[in-house]
């Protein structure tokens, strides 16, 4: 099979089957860095990778393009809270809040249901409720609408 219809139930697992197999199939092409970002940084098809060096950022992005290029895939959408590695990368690769970017402010992004804002490099939750009756199942209703993938809102959503 050389195509996969996106939407499936099936759709995340095939995606990561498929990054993992090219990661290994390229083994001796790509640093082990490189691999473990394939193989431990993506989330279906987002990568959220931080490095402490801006020369180290810009080599693992070419790296990532190189290797993943091997296996038919396309790195597109990139955000980052470092101008120099923004400019570093192909304009129609950036997302599109990126593109004509202000320089004096960096946008704030989604990524993973969660807002980024690059400029600050702090994630931002924001929480829209639906007012609930003020009963058990009102109260339980109301803190479920909260996403949180990371846990940070639930310690402060019920406070004992």
């Amino acid at each position: 099979m050389m195509v996969h219809l996106f939407g499936a139930k099936s759709s995340p697992a095939c995606a990561s089957y498929a990054l993992r197999k090219v990661a290994d199939d390229n083994e001796t092409h790509a640093s082990q860095e490189t691999l473990e970002t394939v193989r431990d940084s993506f989330y279906v098809d987002d990568c959220l990778k931080s490095v402490d060096d801006v020369d180290v950022a810009i080599r693992l992005v070419k790296e990532l393009d190189l290797l993943l290029k091997n296996g038919g895939f396309h790195l597109s959408k990139y955000v980052s809270n470092c101008r120099s590695l923004l400019s570093e990368i192909c304009e129609s690769d950036l997302s599109p809040t990126t593109v004509n970017l202000d320089f004096d402010r960096l946008p704030v992004n989604k990524t993973l249901g969660v807002f980024w804002n690059t400029d600050s490099d702090n994630f931002e939750i924001k929480i829209s409720l639906k007012q609930k009756p003020a009963t058990r199942r009102g109260i339980l209703s109301m803190t479920s609408q909260i996403f949180d993938p990371f846990g940070l809102v639930q310690p402060h959503a019920l406070p004992v």
